[in-house]
């Protein structure tokens, strides 16, 4: 029943319930995950290293989990498997590793529980034992009380920047954005007059256009293998006309890169108070018309805040850019800045599909900062001689992700930190915990009793 107590349409026929646990070709646990939004993520449980009984029991008790209501989300799945690939790893190096989850001692568990380290132990332990204690043959005994034992988590040392480290980072962000800013519109600018057949054909500036408008199409300009096959390299033609086939020299001509995108990021971190999840799920934008002669765009963003609670995830943000200090001055900035981002991979925004995420970077792989190729089978990059695409469209594009976390920004993912323009602005770095390693123990053959 509705509300209104009107009865509730009923799903088309032939619709069940998808299966959260199947079996692959060999007849393994496989585990599927559908989240909130019904994409799926497959976990395949014979990867772990543990006997078959066991990897049956983990695919079980981890498939009761992984259900819209519960776990709506891949991140969290995630995080949970690998806690349970370590969990699978510490049983495997035992002396006697248990064949199924009703052979845990506590000795055992007490010892995995030693085993882990200060940074991530106690997520690991209050993710994994609640996991092992859903089996029947986990709810009591000695092995039971020792998974219900609490993990005392250690005190953080990670330190908040003051309000003065915190202005002195958003400045150098500010900074560092602007400069971003303007290179992409001069190239913008040199691209659109290319189009408008304003420079002389056959010029170094020409050349300069032409590959400005491959670039804004593809993501890339040509290039080749050496005849070595050591190296892929951007034709001499453009390489030439662009000084070098560095990222500055290139792709960055009209894209952000990763420190430009951690800039933006900080300032709609410093702007709206928004986090991570929030920025990584913002959809594009949509500017209202406009009510006056002002000229004044009015932007309404659509936002999804999932740790509100059900019923409180969603929410629309007014923003106008009714001058230089308005908070709406970043969104228009942070559109023109990311105009270009790969049109030729967006997804038509129609009622039967999910709304366009946003996005600001091509994709580029996580050693070399080489950009991916999007094209399709035939796609030309070079236009055909006295051919002039339309004029440069509107904004398609906003943030999507940037931050990284340390060391060199055009390597690193997009987890949200301000940590590179930490260093840029002046500001101590804050202490980090030691990433999560696993100590090889095992315990002794006399240790531990079997469970009652």
């Amino acid at each position: 029943m509705t509300g209104l107590g009107h009865r509730a349409a009923l799903p088309a026929g032939g619709h069940a319930r998808p299966e959260y646990l199947v079996t692959d070709g060999r007849g393994g646990p496989v585990v599927r995950h559908y989240n909130r939004e019904g994409k799926v993520r497959e976990y395949d449980f014979t990867e772990l290293p543990v006997a078959a009984p066991m990897q049956a029991s983990l695919a079980a008790l981890f498939a009761a989990r992984c259900t819209p209501d519960r776990c709506p989300v891949h991140a969290t799945s995630r995080v949970c498997w690998i806690y349970l690939q370590q969990f699978a790893e510490f049983v495997e190096r035992q002396r006697r590793p248990p064949r199924d989850l009703d052979e845990l001692t506590p000795g055992m568990v007490r010892l995995w529980r030693a085993s882990l380290g200060k940074a991530g132990g106690a997520n690991a332990f209050s993710m994994v034992s609640p996991l092992l204690r859903d089996d029947a043959r986990l709810q009591e005994g000695q092995v039971a009380d020792e998974l219900a034992r609490r993990y005392r988590a250690p005190k953080s040392a990670v330190q908040s920047y003051s309000e003065a480290e915190f202005d002195r980072i958003t400045v150098a962000a500010r900074r560092q954005f602007r400069t971003a800013l303007q290179r992409i519109r001069d190239n913008a600018i040199h691209l659109q007059r290319w189009r408008e057949g304003v420079i002389a054909e056959g010029s170094a500036d020409w050349v300069v256009g032409e590959g400005l408008d491959i670039l804004a199409r593809t993501g890339d300009l040509p290039k080749y293998t050496e005849k070595s096959g050591r190296r892929i390299v951007v034709t001499g033609k453009y390489r030439k006309a662009f000084g070098g086939m560095s990222a500055g020299a290139t792709w960055q001509r009209l894209f952000l890169s990763r420190l430009d995108a951690v800039a933006l990021g900080v300032l709609l971190v410093a702007e709206f108070g928004w986090n991570l999840s929030v920025i990584d799920r913002a959809e594009v934008p949509l500017a209202s018309p406009d009510q006056g002669d002002d000229g004044h765009p009015t932007y309404r963003i659509p936002l999804e805040k999932p740790r509100r609670g059900a019923g409180h995830h969603y929410e629309t943000r007014n923003v106008t850019d009714s001058g230089a200090d308005s908070p709406g001055r970043l969104i228009t900035q942070a559109l023109e800045a990311t105009r270009f981002a790969p049109r030729h991979r967006r997804r038509t925004r129609t009622r039967h599909q999910p709304p366009d995420r946003v996005a600001i970077l091509t994709d580029r792989t996580a050693a070399g900062g080489r950009p991916r190729r999007h094209r399709q089978r035939g796609d030309s990059r070079r236009p055909a001689r006295g051919h002039r695409p339309p004029a440069v469209p509107p904004h398609p594009g906003l943030a999507h992700r940037a931050p990284p976390r340390r060391g060199n920004p055009e390597r690193s993912n997009g987890a949200l930190t301000i940590v590179a323009l930490a260093i840029e602005a002046g500001v101590p770095q804050r202490p980090h915990p030691a990433a999560h390693r696993p100590e090889e123990r095992v315990l002794p053959p006399d240790q531990g009793s079997r469970r009652a």
